[in-house]
């Protein structure tokens, strides 16, 4: 199947080579009545963005589980989401 993540390729490639054949892409921004430029920039800033909020959850996740595995009985509950200030 056809996904975001084929979009991104397919931007990509045509951001650093306009003669890639960005299939996908150009069907997309044909269907759509705009430029393939335009486009694969959309594409790539939003799977950037995307990819630095993903990122943060990753990182917060992992460091929750971390404080989790080294916490004793005496500092579970100080383990906190938000954290306090």
């Amino acid at each position: 199947p056809v996904t975001i993540a084929n979009q991104e390729k397919e931007a990509r490639e045509y951001l650093s080579d306009t003669s890639s054949p960005a299939i996908l892409v150009r069907t997309i921004a044909l269907s759509r009545g705009i430029g393939v430029q335009e486009l694969a920039e959309k594409i790539v800033e939003k799977a950037d963005s995307y990819a630095a909020f993903v990122g943060n959850l990753i990182g917060t996740r992992q460091m929750l589980e971390d404080q989790i595995e080294t916490a004793t009985e005496e500092t579970i509950d100080s383990i906190v989401w938000p954290p306090e200030d």
